[in-house]
């Protein structure tokens, strides 16, 4: 049940926009880029395999690492009357993390097979995938408050898109890492404001050392959230003039959803305000990778 928990939200609109969002802009990038054009193939479609299960992998690992010491039943006592804590859960969560892993080992290696990729391309998915695995397993706490946020976001965006790329041509683009960089910027907004929501819980468990909002206040966790999220959108708009991509008109329906999330924000209505700015997130992506395409398709 826990597991079955957790692959659903893996599918939830919170997690797709951080996950598949990324790698489909990234295709849509290759796929109309006049330079070195990538046809969706078997390769492509294993990069967003393997997006969808590093966010699995996340997802499973976060849900326990957080709250599965905290709140789950004691079921035994021992005969000196100490308690003994039943490990069935944690044991079940690193065997699944595990055949996750191994599902996306297998993928490459199977794509490595099929269409011959060099050896220095799938060795570097190979490490990022271990990378994932170790970081979501081993690692409970960064030493810096809101690093952990960056990371996320630095993974979402540049991580994420450039090595996406690398893995479908075997060489850096320029224009997905510019592309990347509005992407980390929404989801480093997005993050703020789902800290800001948890400040409350954070405060209650005594962890508000380590909440993000909390250390820098609410009114500059909202001032750099608005920040974040405007610059997002005006790179997004300068680069689609720049490059041609003009037929984005969900960024322009979009702003005042933005608009209004923002208001929400500032008024501390924040309950449901994570999974309408995932949401967004969601419809920008696809937004995104669908006018790259169709520009793309008409201009080259």
């Amino acid at each position: 049940m826990a597991y079955a928990d957790g692959v659903l939200a893996a599918l939830r609109p919170r997690s797709l926009f951080a996950s598949a969002c990324p790698v489909l802009v990234t295709l849509a990038l290759l796929v109309t880029s006049p330079n070195r054009p990538v046809r969706l193939s078997l390769d492509a479609l294993t990069a967003l395999t393997i997006a969808l299960l590093v966010q699995l992998l996340a997802n499973l690992s976060a849900v326990f690492r957080n709250f599965h010491r905290s709140f789950e039943p004691l079921k035994t006592q021992g005969a000196d009357g100490r308690v003994v804590i039943n490990l069935l859960s944690q044991t079940q969560v690193r065997r699944w993390a595990i055949a996750l892993v191994v599902v996306m080992l297998f993928a490459l290696g199977g794509c490595h097979v099929a269409l011959e990729k060099p050896p220095r391309v799938t060795g570097g998915a190979v490490a990022l995938v271990a990378a994932a695995f170790v970081y979501c397993r081993f690692v409970d706490e960064l030493p810096i408050v809101g690093l952990e946020e960056l990371v996320f976001a630095a993974a979402t965006g540049p991580v994420a898109m450039c090595a996406t790329a690398f893995y479908l041509t075997g060489a850096h683009s320029w224009l997905v890492f510019f592309y990347s960089l509005p992407v980390a910027m929404f989801t480093l907004s997005f993050l703020i404001l789902k800290s800001a929501k948890d400040a409350p819980f954070a405060r209650r468990m005594g962890k508000s050392s380590k909440s993000l909002a909390l250390r820098l206040d609410f009114q500059l966790s909202y001032q750099l959230f608005l920040l974040l999220a405007a610059l997002s959108y005006a790179a997004l708009f300068v680069l689609g003039m720049g490059l041609g991509h003009v037929g984005n008109f969900v960024l322009l329906a979009s702003v005042t959803r933005l608009r209004d999330i923002a208001d929400d924000f500032r008024e501390e209505q924040l309950e449901q305000l994570p999974d309408a700015m995932a949401k967004l997130g969601g419809l920008l992506g696809a937004g995104l990778a669908l006018s790259i395409t169709g520009c793309g398709l008409l201009l080259y």
